[in-house]
């Protein structure tokens, strides 16, 4: 477990991060900046998560998403489409 030592109120960062939600490379700034903004960035960075593969491929989205439930719990949209 980790303490939280902001002196921002949680209100305030995720304010800011939500305000943020279009922008993925200040997104992935803010995900770095603490542990404490991180789960606020990544609910916006896997908010919508889109899987390319090759056709000769077989997968199931869920078996990937399994593989890294902390992140899965953000995925609000999954999709897969192959290469052509």
């Amino acid at each position: 477990m980790y303490r939280d030592n902001s002196i921002l109120p949680p209100e305030l960062i995720d304010y800011t991060i939500n305000f943020l939600h279009n922008d993925s490379k200040a997104l992935k700034a803010c995900a770095l900046v603490c542990r404490a903004w991180l789960p606020s960035a990544q609910l916006h960075l896997f908010y919508e998560m889109c899987l390319e593969f090759e056709p000769s491929h077989n997968f199931r989205i869920e078996s990937i998403l399994r593989q890294r439930p902390d992140l899965a719990a953000n995925v609000e949209s999954p999709s897969a489409r192959g290469n052509t």
